[in-house]
């Protein structure tokens, strides 16, 4: 000290000097034999979280904890101590911390890098009035697990040109190198659920067919894609190139048995258009509804309708515009 000039005394017995010469006021508590000399009680329980103990948390920035309240009958309870730590009495995530007064019995420690999958416990400890610290406490810890996460789904159908449903097609869903498959109802439908936001991309398969797209891709899926669609072309039996082996039947076309008139062995692709002794367009098929060189036709003209009996003309014509005419008959 330099120029003490002033000394009191609290209602504890800490003795207070002004030391002027040094600008400062010292505090001198008083001992053990001049006041208080027993410890304030142990912490009886600390629990994890803002209220009922907790188990778990998802936070991985911060950790709350609190306590019963300690006793001292003689100096009162001056404070608190926490601290945090990947094990019982650990300090390696916060060291030593004070509450601002002795009424404080939680505490709630931000600005923390936690890791998920690691159980963190607090470490508490009560102060006296005279500065006798009562033994720790630990918490039974709390494990942060991981926050909810928002997932999505991917589903449509594959069908023919002709909208019908295609079965047992594998669809794979691809994410970097992990690949998971589905396969098509009967009705052609495929669904991927429970996805969580990433780059993904549907690719179908099945022995003999193509598919429009051959694959559909999703860039940091962020929403439910529905409708994801595909249209499949079934495999062909023959090649035929030509309408050489094309064969018409049943000629005529007896609409009230439900029967239809099929066209085989005709060349992929090919198109049918049904007319009228006098031109008029009745209807247009095309064999990449059905497939397989095949084209079946009802005895209905466009609008769905059963056409009246009578003489009809066909003409197929093939992508390579090779045609062939004929003519049917349509009874009832």
């Amino acid at each position: 000290m330099y120029t003490p000039c002033g000394v009191t005394a609290d209602n504890l017995g800490n003795i207070w000097i002004a030391d002027t010469g040094n600008n400062r006021v010292l505090e001198y508590k008083v001992s053990a034999s001049n006041g208080d000399s027993t410890l304030p009680t142990n912490i009886a329980t600390v629990n994890d979280g803002t209220g009922t103990d907790v188990d778990s948390t998802n936070s991985t920035n911060q950790l709350s904890a609190n306590w019963m309240a300690s006793s001292d009958p003689e100096s009162g309870i001056a404070k608190y101590y926490y601290a945090i730590g990947t094990t019982l009495g650990g300090l390696d995530i916060a060291g030593w911390t004070a509450t601002a007064n002795g009424s404080i019995t939680s505490a709630t420690k931000s600005n923390l890098t936690l890791v998920v999958g690691t159980t963190y416990y607090f470490t508490v400890k009560a102060e006296n009035s005279v500065g006798l610290q009562s033994g720790v406490t630990n918490s039974n810890g709390q494990y942060v697990q991981p926050g909810s996460v928002a997932t999505y789904l991917i589903s449509g159908f594959l069908r023919t040109s002709g909208n019908v449903g295609i079965s047992d097609v594998t669809v794979t869903l691809t994410s970097g190198t992990v690949n998971t498959t589905a396969t098509t109802a009967s009705d052609g439908s495929y669904t991927f659920s429970s996805l969580i936001s990433a780059n993904y991309t549907v690719t179908p398969t099945k022995t003999g067919y193509t598919f429009t797209p051959a694959s559909l891709a999703f860039a940091n899926l962020s929403s439910d894609q529905t409708s994801q669609n595909f249209i499949g072309k079934p495999p062909q039996t023959h090649d035929y190139t030509s309408f050489n082996e094309t064969v018409v039947y049943p000629n005529p076309l007896s609409v009230k048995t439900g029967h239809k008139m099929s066209f085989n062995n005709l060349p992929a692709n090919t198109e049918l258009n049904i007319y009228t002794l006098s031109g008029k367009l009745v209807c247009n098929l095309n064999e990449a509804v059905l497939g397989n060189g095949v084209i079946d036709w009802s005895g209905k003209n466009s609008d769905g309708k059963t056409i009246v009996p009578g003489v009809y003309v066909y003409v197929l014509k093939a992508l390579d515009g090779q045609k062939k005419t004929g003519k049917v008959a349509v009874i009832h």
